[in-house]
């Protein structure tokens, strides 16, 4: 984190609950208008890709313990 995040950060932390929020909620406003022209229609082009590889059974999905169970294996 910078210097400046930082400090802004301390600054932030002071700041009553609402104005926290409301904050954020500029933050989160101006994150979605850094996106990509096209970003929200890309990733429903994917989605719909992987659901017709699981409808087709080109794709098998899993379980999510069974793929929780090997990230833990595999990660601890």
């Amino acid at each position: 984190m910078t210097d400046l995040a930082l400090k802004l950060k301390d600054e932030i932390l002071r700041l009553s609950e609402d104005d926290r929020e409301e904050l954020l909620r500029l933050i989160h406003e101006s994150l979605e208008q850094d996106k990509d022209e096209g970003y929200d229609e890309a990733w429903q082009a994917e989605l719909d890709r992987r659901f017709r590889e699981i409808e087709s059974g080109k794709a098998v999905g899993r379980s999510t313990d069974e793929m929780f169970d090997e990230l833990r294996k595999r990660y601890q």
